[in-house]
């Protein structure tokens, strides 16, 4: 199979980086006392908090796709985050949608 030049590398680049992403988005969730993370825990479970920390990983990715860092980027996800989850509705959470991994 031909891959084009750079791609694998770029691909690889970028699923690694919204890994590390997810994962610290997940520790926020968890760490952080936000009604609106309760509520969506309480509504639709242990997924619906799969597909919240989907979408804030996602957000977050395209909202800094060609940011350079240096080394603003864990203040900036904690922003990030407290404000993604300000701007949900409340108390009406509706459930993230459901968006397919990059």
């Amino acid at each position: 199979m031909t891959i084009i030049p750079g791609l694998e590398a770029a691909l690889s680049n970028y699923l690694t980086e919204w890994a590390e992403t997810h994962y610290e988005v997940i520790e926020r969730i968890q760490e952080n006392p936000h009604p609106v993370i309760r509520q969506q825990e309480h509504r639709f479970g242990r997924g619906g908090m799969w597909m919240l920390a989907q979408e804030i990983t996602q957000a977050f990715m395209d909202g800094y796709a060609d940011h350079e860092w240096d080394g603003e980027w864990f203040d900036t996800l904690d922003a990030f985050v407290s404000n993604h989850l300000n701007s949900l509705s409340s108390p009406e959470v509706s459930p993230p949608s459901r968006q397919d991994n990059p």
